[in-house]
């Protein structure tokens, strides 16, 4: 299908697969000044560590690939352990969360 945001070429994109199947997805995009966002994050299994782990591998690409000295993103408010977890701070924002 057609991208709604034309922002994919800039992204480096995560995925988690086994035996080709498609576990869990997301894309890391550059931002100014040092920082990364990290979007459209989905795991076909929620309660399976899916999310965890792209998430933990999105944190180090957009460290090590982009330089990022802070990473944001929006979550919904079924997964704010999740975020917490990984060291995601809620800003005051509407739904928006960065990593230190």
């Amino acid at each position: 299908y057609p991208e709604l945001d034309g922002r994919d070429q800039d992204a480096w994109h995560v995925s988690l697969r086994e035996e080709g199947r498609l576990l869990a997805y997301l894309r890391v995009l550059p931002r100014s000044g040092g920082e990364a966002a990290i979007g459209r994050v989905l795991a076909v299994e929620r309660r399976q560590g899916l999310g965890t782990r792209a998430v933990e591998e999105g944190i180090r690409v957009a460290r090590e690939k982009m330089g990022a000295k802070r990473i944001y993103l929006e979550a919904q408010t079924y997964a704010r352990g999740l975020y917490e977890k990984l060291g995601f701070v809620k800003t005051e924002i509407l739904r928006s969360w960065y990593c230190v």
